[in-house]
């Protein structure tokens, strides 16, 4: 009598095929994990982390802005020695584990940063030319440097805030404060503000959140007007002149304006840029300088207002 073995034979075939089984559905299992993860990685977090480096744009333009608004108030209030602390998100969030936040870092404005106010005024003693300088300096830039959007300033100019995307166009976020009144089509007054810092901003630079500080050290103001004894000459113009790195923010700002008899234009700084440079061509890392001139007939310009606060500035 002979015995047959077909069926532990049948047995390994079965136990091999449910081992195939298990293999194949553990290949597929890894394959949609990989697949997530490279998805993730290459879509969501992208995504994600563009999110929060144009909140971090947002954020930063607000706390500048506000900071602005701060030296504006305790210069208006002529509390000599008030200081004022404002924060400064320098980085954005992150996504741990995958992506660290995109940091920033602080500068002064490019060198020749400069600002004057230029009018004659007639009174006792005849005329007399005024030049009103704001100093180099007065400002400073906060670098974004973004990994997923494009890299980014926002900074404090001349009592504006401008926002500069690389290869994009400068705009003015928070306006100067500059206001002028306007009667029978042409300017009648004009009350402009601008800060000046005793010294650069420290370089500063990461991730974190620094404070913004900075003390009244003295206000100088001039009136020209009613009750002054002092008015503008006949025959002449006031000129406000700046050099800057945001050239075309400035001129775009002015024109858009719109004040009536008011003419502004805008050229390459001598010697170092072309009119097209700064004044029209997208904006790049290393602004290159180009000069605003905005001139105000001074046949109804009664009154003028021209406020320079001198801050000192410190990061902590």
């Amino acid at each position: 009598m002979y015995l047959t073995r077909r069926r532990p034979h049948r047995n390994w075939r079965r136990r091999g095929r449910r081992g195939q089984v298990s293999a194949v559905a553990t290949l597929l299992g890894l394959l949609l994990v990989v697949t997530y993860v490279a998805n993730y990685l290459t879509t969501q977090l992208p995504n994600q982390m563009l999110a929060n480096d144009l909140s971090h744009e947002i954020t930063l333009q607000n706390q500048v802005g506000y900071f602005d608004a701060l030296l504006q108030a305790v210069s208006s209030a002529h509390v000599n020695g008030g200081q004022v602390t404002a924060p400064l998100s320098l980085g954005s969030a992150g996504v741990p584990p995958f992506a660290a936040p995109d940091t920033s870092y602080l500068s002064a404005p490019q060198n020749g940063t400069w600002a004057y106010i230029n009018y004659t005024t007639t009174g006792i003693g005849g005329n007399t030319v005024v030049t009103t300088p704001v100093a180099l300096g007065t400002g400073f830039v906060a670098h974004l440097v973004n990994t997923y959007a494009p890299g980014a300033e926002v900074a404090l100019v001349q009592g504006g805030v401008v926002y500069a995307e690389l290869d994009g166009t400068p705009i003015f976020s928070n306006p100067p404060a500059i206001t002028v009144t306007t009667s029978s089509g042409a300017v009648t007054a004009l009350t402009l503000w601008m800060p000046e810092f005793s010294g650069s901003i420290p370089g500063t630079s990461g991730a974190m959140t620094a404070n913004l500080v900075s003390r009244l050290i003295s206000t100088n103001q001039v009136v020209v007007g009613p009750g002054t004894h002092l008015t503008i000459a006949a025959g002449t113009s006031l000129t406000l002149t700046l050099t800057s790195q945001y050239a075309e923010a400035w001129y775009q700002y002015f024109v858009g304006q719109q004040w009536p008899g008011v003419t502004t234009t805008c050229a390459g700084f001598p010697g170092t840029t072309s009119t097209a440079a700064a004044c029209s061509a997208t904006y790049q890392a290393i602004g290159t300088l180009g000069k605003v001139t905005v001139t105000i007939p001074g046949a109804n310009l009664a009154r003028l207002s021209v406020t320079v606060a001198l801050f000192s500035i410190g990061v902590q």
